[in-house]
């Protein structure tokens, strides 16, 4: 875990760095970013330490390397 202390007394701890674990193709997408149908993979991105939290997965463009294929103001909402 890595720690950050700011200004104040405020300490701000994360799970550390992440990498990209695995990443295929999924097919052209909108990106609302980019305002194109452009190529996306599906990434999974995991810690370098062991970590309370687990593996996310998100939407790459092949341009701007974010996720943008949700218009403004929607999110994703996952059943557990």
């Amino acid at each position: 875990m890595t720690c950050y202390q700011f200004k104040d007394g405020l300490t701000v701890c994360t799970s550390g760095p992440t990498y990209v674990a695995s990443r295929r193709p999924v097919g052209i997408k909108w990106c609302f970013k980019d305002r194109k149908h452009l190529p996306h993979d599906w990434i999974v991105i995991d810690y370098v330490e062991p970590s309370y939290y687990d593996p996310y997965g998100r939407y790459d463009c092949s341009r701007c390397h974010e996720e943008h294929v949700l218009f403004p103001g929607r999110v994703w909402e996952w059943e557990t």
